[in-house]
């Protein structure tokens, strides 16, 4: 499957958008699940974004059908479990180490089914793709300083979670709204009551917080309108809309330096480059 120069321009420009959602929106949440519990946070944070969305499309008219009720509660299970477990990550690891292990896995695994698909990028694109990936790798470099878990295998189960997300929205298209991501928000929801109920009785009190019910709203909102901006980009191909979202973990790094003043390395400097590189490529 071919796309022309300017479906490309756009699948680039949505992916980016997508990218730097879920990266404020994974920061907002992990900095929240410090405080809060994990699974609280990213349940209402679920609930808030699907309202933010649902809004969205009943004002603008889409309509509904069983293809994106399925599709959507696919992208549903993956939004859970890998929110979970990206949260959990950031409250007991490190973001920089989290984020990437996660984007990798998402990179590969949805691209390799969109090649399976059929998908053929252009060799100058393959270039990029191949770059995204260990760009990825070394955004989340930490060096022999960091002391306690780092969060690797909570990112490996986010992102093989995340590529499920991926796929489902991929599968649903866009030709019905954005009534893909309401549902996805809905069974995420639904797949989360149970460990919420769970964590409730002792995590009741810091979830009520003002700050916290801020946090949980910011990053339910971009983490909604990232899966939105997927899903446009999608439609121009699941490998390169996949690759380019995957480099969210850009966003968050800056954000945890910016914020946290986590050391940024060098290796990770030559990773943000190599990100900027492997998006310019791609859209050649």
């Amino acid at each position: 499957m071919r796309i022309t120069g300017g479906e490309l321009l756009l699948t680039v420009f949505y992916a980016l958008l997508s990218a730097a959602g879920y990266g404020f929106s994974d920061f907002i949440a992990g900095i929240s699940s410090r405080r809060s519990d994990a699974t609280l946070v990213t349940m209402f944070s679920q609930i808030f974004g699907g309202l933010v969305v649902l809004v969205i499309c009943l004002a603008s008219g889409a309509t509904n059908s069983p293809h994106t009720m399925l599709w959507g509660a696919v992208a549903g299970v993956g939004s859970g479990f890998g929110a979970l477990a990206l949260y959990r990550g950031f409250a007991i690891g490190r973001i920089s180490v989290v984020a990437p292990v996660s984007a990798v896995t998402v990179a590969a695994v949805p691209a390799l089914v969109g090649v399976i698909l059929g998908e053929r990028p252009s060799v100058i694109a393959w270039v990029g793709i191949a770059l995204a990936l260990p760009a990825t790798f070394l955004i989340g470099r930490v060096g022999d300083e960091h002391i306690g878990p780092s969060g690797f295998l909570m990112g490996l189960a986010a992102g093989l979670a995340f590529s499920v997300l991926f796929i489902g929205l991929h599968g649903a298209g866009n030709a019905n709204g954005l009534w893909p991501v309401v549902w996805q928000n809905v069974v995420a929801f639904l797949v989360l009551i149970p460990l919420a109920l769970k964590a409730w009785p002792h995590g009741k009190a810091e979830i009520t917080k003002p700050w916290i019910i801020g946090g949980i709203m910011a990053a339910g909102t971009l983490a909604a309108l990232a899966s939105a901006w997927f899903l446009i980009a999608s439609s121009g191909g699941l490998t390169i809309s996949t690759v380019i979202t995957s480099l969210y973990p850009a966003f968050t790094v800056l954000l945890a330096f910016i914020f946290l003043k986590e050391h940024v390395r060098h290796v990770q400097v030559v990773g943000l480059v190599m990100a900027a590189a492997s998006v310019v490529l791609v859209t050649i």
